[in-house]
């Protein structure tokens, strides 16, 4: 599933979650690039899904039945790119190229490639052959798929990037969005993530409350995907299963309305300019608001506090609960 980009032959367009705009149009343009052989270049933010999306295309493919060879750039220091690219005719041994042929070669995070590798490859792409060091020419048919967190057109210069080899890598551009311009999709991708978390810890999965997904669906994933699912477990291998509202407000620091009469404002503002308001986690909120303001009066007495808002110390101790408020002893 998304996030955890498996490379496996079973991986196909419905492991993506596309509920928002912006992966609805990435799938769109993924079906175009599955059923075209040409090259593929990903590009976007570290933990986007670039890897998953990769072995879609490939499984998506006229290829799909051949190998998907993959090569970490940035893991290769510069005396291992040649036998790992091209082989070794002394001892026999096949480079990744070779290995990718009549399939795909996935290259990640090609921007770490060496200028020698560089221009071997493009050698490569040119001629459509390779050849091993003291070996002779190998003729070789494979599609690339490249991926980049960091290289686009206007940066080849600051990681000396040959540019003939980029264009080639490049014919098919594809762009992953941030988990920033795909908030609709955050409730589906934290259901499954879930599920899957509490599988592996052999425990039964709890609802998600809706003020949390609220809450999550306000986060800067600045980490993507990958930032979402290691928080969500964080949260219930550290809270036993549980969504422990002390643990998830550790996690992370989000604005909360503590004035009820200026979060009101906001929402009349949001209402008079026509954005959706989601009654729900409005009510969620106010409660949230009240609660705090009334401990506040109180000083920290929760038998007063209830008394303010019309409820007794066990209801406002589950409430404060809820919205992880400290719960302190009563005075």
């Amino acid at each position: 599933m998304e996030g955890r980009e498996r490379m496996d032959s079973g991986v196909g367009f419905e492991t993506l979650v596309a509920k928002s705009k912006a992966m609805k149009e990435l799938v769109e343009k993924l079906h175009k690039c599955a059923a075209s052989n040409r090259n593929v270049f990903i590009y976007g933010e570290n933990g986007t899904g670039k890897k998953l999306v990769a072995n879609i295309i490939h499984n998506q493919s006229a290829n799909r039945g051949k190998q998907l060879v993959r090569v970490s750039c940035s893991a290769m220091t510069p005396d291992m790119v040649d036998v790992t690219l091209f082989g070794d005719e002394y001892y026999g041994k096949p480079g990744k190229l070779e290995e990718a042929n009549g399939g795909t070669l996935l290259l990640e995070e090609i921007a770490h490639l060496t200028p020698i590798a560089q221009s071997k490859l493009l050698q490569v792409l040119e001629e459509g052959s390779i050849e091993r060091r003291s070996g002779a020419p190998l003729p070789v048919v494979f599609r690339i798929v490249s991926t980049s967190s960091a290289l686009s057109e206007t940066k080849l210069d600051e990681f000396n990037f040959q540019k003939n080899l980029f264009f080639k890598l490049n014919t098919l551009p594809l762009r992953m969005p941030s988990l920033r311009e795909r908030v609709e999709d955050i409730p589906y991708l934290a259901n499954i993530f879930v599920s899957e978390i509490c599988t592996q810890e052999r425990i039964t999965k709890p609802s998600i409350p809706f003020h949390y997904l609220e809450l999550l669906m306000k986060v800067e994933w600045t980490g993507n995907i990958i930032q979402l699912r290691n928080h969500l477990e964080s949260v219930i291998v550290l809270s036993d299963g549980e969504f422990d509202p002390e643990t998830i407000y550790s996690q992370f620091e989000v604005q909360r309305q503590a004035d009820p009469a200026a979060f009101l404002k906001i929402l009349y503002d949001r209402i008079r300019s026509g954005e959706k308001v989601v009654l729900d986690s409005v009510l969620s909120e106010i409660e949230y608001s009240l609660v705090k303001k009334s401990l506040e009066y109180a000083d920290g007495n929760q038998s007063r506090a209830a008394k303010l808002v019309g409820l007794n110390e066990q209801k406002i101790r589950r409430i404060m609960s809820k919205h992880g408020m400290k719960l302190k002893r009563s005075r």
